[in-house]
């Protein structure tokens, strides 16, 4: 057994000892808390009580026999044992919170500093890993192995991550150009249709679904690019996008003629939303790829350390 190995098995008996004793004063802690609870409504009983002594104390004998059957020398006592009890029944609980709380303060002062001793494991993993990696030993092959495999991974990953940002900013660029296309499809029948404010507004409208489209073109193809980098280290990931290319010059061309406005907007509206659902549909692919990805590092960890730890 090296030195890494023997350090790594103390360290994990420090653990082990110390999640022991955490897990005691968690329990320990639940039960002052309880007690505490306790203790306040027995303070309470004690209160009432003592109160109904009082009231009979000061209650004279024509009220009590209106009141209740009996002698009031009879109910008098009958109240002060059941205060003394209360107040007996408070003492005795009052000893056991204290028992608890210096049980709690003995735990307390175990439990010693678990992230400090996590750190010092998860250091001392590292260098028995590389420590294995550098020797001739069948699980320095396998280690060797799963730190590529990680590698290839966590590549993929990020590759994924940053189609999936331009990913979701073509999405916020196509939704912006769906909401303008939508404010115009009805040109047709624009009641102004003809007049001078008619005009400037078809005008402006025009104006901003051009920048809009100019972004959406230029997002969409920064989103394509990434994801040709997501194939590159997936061959088998098959994108497939049916958009169409000269959409932005459609545009233009169907913004020209007033007559033909309104079928070539929604001809150009249906292009926009089959787009969405195809980003939408790819970015889906790309999380739930992602989560697999995480999946299998977790696992790859567990691997790494069921080595790490028992060879």
């Amino acid at each position: 057994m090296s030195k890494i190995q023997a350090k790594l098995q103390d360290v994990l008996r420090e653990i082990y000892d110390l999640e022991k004793v955490k897990r005691h004063a968690d329990a320990a802690e639940i039960e002052l808390r309880n007690a505490y609870n306790e203790l306040r409504r027995l303070e309470k009983e004690v209160d009432k009580e003592y109160k109904d002594v009082e009231e009979l104390e000061n209650l004279s004998i024509k009220k009590l026999f209106h009141k209740i059957l009996g002698s009031k020398e009879e109910q008098l006592e009958k109240e002060r044992q059941e205060y003394l009890q209360a107040v007996l029944k408070l003492k005795d609980y009052k000893k056991k919170v204290e028992l608890i709380e210096y049980e709690n303060d003995l735990i307390s002062g175990k439990t010693g500093d678990l992230p400090a001793l996590q750190k010092k494991l998860n250091n001392l993993k590292e260098r028995r890993l590389y420590e294995l990696v550098r020797s001739s030993a069948p699980e320095g092959k396998i280690v060797s192995k799963l730190l590529k495999k990680q590698d290839e991974f966590l590549i993929r990953a990020k590759s994924i991550d940053e189609a999936m940002i331009e990913g979701g900013a073509s999405l916020k660029h196509l939704n912006a150009l769906e909401n303008q296309l939508g404010k115009v499809t009805n040109w047709g029948t624009y009641k102004y249709q003809g007049s001078r404010r008619h005009t400037m507004y078809r005008r402006d409208a025009m104006d901003r679904a051009r920048e809009l489209s100019h972004h959406c073109q230029r997002a969409l193809t920064r989103f394509e690019r990434e994801l040709a980098d997501v194939s590159a280290y997936k061959p088998q990931f098959n994108v497939v996008m049916h958009r169409s290319e000269g959409f932005l010059d459609v545009l233009f061309e169907n913004l020209m003629s007033d007559w033909i406005i309104n079928q070539k907007v929604r001809t150009t509206l249906v292009s926009v939303k089959a787009t969405k659902k195809d980003v939408n549909s790819i970015l889906q692919a790309l999380a739930e790829e992602n989560e697999n990805i995480s999946l299998a590092i977790k696992d790859i960890e567990k691997e790494k350390d069921q080595i790490v730890l028992n060879s």
